[in-house]
């Protein structure tokens, strides 16, 4: 059943003098379509979901490192630059560490 015959009230199997008769049940077919879109869906949610967490954790390591850099000392040797690079790639060391690479 499409759209237009759902919003055109065809789904309460509207006769043609405007009286509701017996609701129309959905098909088998169409319940399946259904639950395979928001499986679909559920499935794209969690993968979203997952890559912002890993995005997050990634960035608290790399918030991390970069506090033991400029608690060693010797941040002098390098420049902002280097530091942050250095940061980013002691965060994505300790990712891979982890296993989630």
């Amino acid at each position: 059943m499409s759209d237009q015959e759902r919003s055109a009230g065809q789904f309460l199997g509207a006769s043609a003098y405007g009286q509701a008769q017996r609701p129309i049940q959905p098909t088998p077919e169409e319940i399946a379509e259904w639950r395979k879109k928001e499986e679909e869906q559920r499935k794209a949610y969690n993968e979203q979901q997952r890559k912002q967490a890993r995005a997050e954790l990634l960035d608290s390591f790399a918030m991390a490192a970069l506090t033991g850099l400029l608690a060693a000392g010797d941040h002098h040797a390098y420049n902002r630059d280097e530091m942050a690079i250095e940061a980013w790639r002691q965060a994505d060391a300790m990712l891979k560490a982890r296993g989630d690479e």
